[in-house]
């Protein structure tokens, strides 16, 4: 294995890791004596992101204000500057450049986030959240920044990593970060979910789609499919009509017990079921007992 893919394995790790763990691999750095020592003699300095120490910095990375994120803790906010550059190679100096980036990177895409989502930012509610795919987010950090970025490294940085909402209509909600760059199926889902709710209407997907494409942009039948589907809601036909009050069923064939004994004084009207050829050539011909009212008698 080269030294490169052992890099890439090393700094995958950081960039992965849960607020917990990383936290944690971060304290034992921070204990370690040759930091302190490069930090006393100022071979290494020390600078924070803006941050607000928190009980629950061992679960989220960052908390909401009505101005943006700030992160909740110190070990979040950490940035190194190695002054001396002929300080030897070291996995501890490797170390401190992967936090360096996990945690400059990290704060830059919570500034991004929250210029882009400021009407979320203000008030808090999940309607407001606006579709943000990752690709545009690589542009626009290398428009405001430069360097090198890309959607994968975004996807490790934000999936597994969770955001307290700390004002707004979610207050004290914890929600994962990766919610926060909704894709178009999810925004879809949301609204198709918002549509459903009208129980008087079975919603099938074609008329969804039509519904849907009235709000925006064209959208097909097997997209409203498949978004219904990876959202997890109930195609609209498995769902039951409520009945009308006065309105009786109509039932074919003969009723069960239960039926039967609570239903009386309506005569049955008698049919017949037209002749049809089975399977072998045999044709049947049977009386078919059709209740309009839903009552029978005995």
């Amino acid at each position: 294995m080269n030294t490169s893919t052992v890099g890439h394995i090393v700094r995958s790790r950081f960039l992965q890791a849960s607020a917990g763990h990383y936290r944690r691999m971060v304290e034992r750095l921070e204990s370690s004596e040759q930091l302190i020592q490069w930090v006393e003699n100022q071979q290494v300095i020390r600078y924070h992101y803006p941050f607000e120490e928190d009980e629950s910095s061992h679960v989220v990375i960052a908390t909401t204000t009505a101005e943006g994120f700030i992160f909740t803790s110190r070990y979040f906010a950490l940035h190194y500057e190695v002054v001396d550059q002929s300080l030897e190679s070291s996995a501890l100096l490797y170390n401190l450049e992967h936090i360096s980036r996990r945690n400059r990177q990290t704060h830059r895409l919570l500034t991004l986030l929250t210029i882009h989502q400021q009407a979320w930012v203000e008030s808090g509610a999940t309607e407001h959240l606006l579709h943000y795919p990752y690709k545009q987010v690589v542009g626009d950090y290398h428009q405001r920044w430069g360097g090198y970025m890309d959607m994968t490294i975004i996807s490790r940085l934000v999936s597994g990593q969770r955001i307290l909402l700390r004002h707004g209509a979610s207050s004290g909600a914890v929600v994962p970060l990766k919610s926060l760059f909704p894709c178009r199926w999810m925004l879809l889902g949301e609204r198709i979910r918002q549509l459903m709710e009208d129980r008087e209407q079975i919603w099938t997907d074609q008329s969804l789609a039509e519904e849907l494409s009235e709000l925006e942009q064209p959208v097909s039948r097997r997209y409203v499919a498949h978004c219904r589907g990876r959202s997890g809601i109930a195609p609209g036909r498995g769902r039951r009509v409520k009945p009308m009050p006065g309105t009786p069923p109509i039932c074919w064939g003969v009723p069960g017990p239960s039926m039967q004994s609570s239903c009386s004084g309506s005569p049955p009207a008698v049919g017949f079921m037209s002749s049809l050829p089975l399977n072998g050539g045999w044709s049947m011909s049977a009386p078919a007992i059709t209740c309009a009212s839903g009552c029978w008698t005995i």
